[in-house]
């Protein structure tokens, strides 16, 4: 969904997945869509194997850790993209993974960390400004998740409207934390605009 700055910083596409939770304060909570890295390596139906030919390939453990994390091996998965960052410290997507599987597993305080260290090789990703606004509406950093979302839309070139609706939806939240409450509406309608089907009735 993003203009990658560079080839290098972001070379494939993306995925989306969603889920959503029960928030007693709040009711219904639509968790971000992850921006799954879609390497071509990820079709190596043998990682083992591969890494077994080829231990010191980053590739090979990013890879591994992209088939562990779509099954919901999330700690499998943390330990092969952080085998990829040992082996590659600017191995920008597996930093971003890394955040993702740490979120996942509402480690929200490391998954902060790699988010930044993400930010630190491309200051304009997309798709770790999005990861990083989410983690910092998980940890009640709402400023901060102001900034990093409202930077994810300004780099958006919204070429997948739900994942860009998604990045609307996590700034209306914040927002609403805010009590910028007229914000949080128009970012609410600027979601439905773009994925009509995704947001409950309820939070228009």
């Amino acid at each position: 969904p993003c203009a990658p700055t560079s080839p290098v910083t972001l070379r494939s596409a993306v995925a989306i997945r969603s889920v959503a939770i029960a928030i007693p304060e709040t009711g219904l909570l639509l968790l971000p869509t992850r921006p799954t890295i879609l390497d071509e390596t990820v079709a190596k139906k043998k990682p083992n194997t591969t890494i077994m030919i080829a231990p010191n390939n980053a590739e090979y453990y990013y890879s591994k850790g992209i088939l562990n994390q779509n099954e919901s091996r999330y700690k499998a998965a943390l330990d092969d993209f952080k085998k990829c960052i040992q082996l590659n410290h600017n191995y920008i997507e597996a930093y971003l993974e890394t955040a993702w599987c740490l979120f996942k597993m509402s480690n929200f305080q490391e998954a902060i960390i790699f988010a930044n260290n993400a930010l630190k090789l491309d200051e304009n990703n997309c798709s770790t400004r999005y990861v990083r606004g989410t983690i910092n509406n998980a940890l009640k950093n709402y400023e901060e998740a102001r900034t990093d979302l409202a930077k994810a839309i300004q780099t958006d070139n919204q070429s997948d409207k739900l994942w860009s609706s998604k990045v609307w939806y996590q700034k209306a939240w914040a927002e609403f934390k805010l009590k910028n409450y007229k914000e949080a509406q128009e970012n609410i309608q600027n979601a439905v605009k773009l994925a009509p089907k995704t947001i409950p009735y309820y939070m228009l």
